[in-house]
């Protein structure tokens, strides 16, 4: 099982929808379906039931859900308390060309305007 699939998984079920967990986990709602898709593959079992285009947790997915938000909640306290200069953090963005040239520059002087207090490198 992969964590981010899971996440993934946790996101749909806590926010409501594909497209808002995306949004909430920073991608596009096709990598939301796909990671469901591989998590249900891998389970053997359906975590959602699906019908005219709206998702309904299946029992099972409930019984998931309860799960994995505990191994979830686990990770993060781990990784907060191992991890070096916590307040320090590394932000990565990928994007297409167009993105890079057009989109992004506005954006992030934007937020460094608007968090002067983030310094970057």
């Amino acid at each position: 099982m992969k964590l981010r699939s899971a996440e993934a998984f946790c996101r749909v079920v806590e926010l409501g929808g594909i497209v808002p967990a995306a949004e909430a986990m920073f991608c596009v709602p096709s990598n939301i379906t796909k990671m469901i898709k591989e998590l249900e593959s891998e389970l053997r079992e359906p975590l959602f039931d699906r019908y005219k285009g709206r998702l309904s947790v299946t029992p099972f997915g409930k019984q998931y859900y309860q799960d994995v938000s505990q191994l979830l909640e686990l990770s993060d306290k781990i990784h907060k308390k191992h991890q070096k200069g916590a307040d320090v953090s590394t932000l990565t963005i990928g994007a297409i060309d167009v993105a890079i040239d057009f989109w992004l520059p506005r954006r992030v002087v934007g937020f460094m305007q608007e968090n002067s207090h983030i310094r970057s490198t």
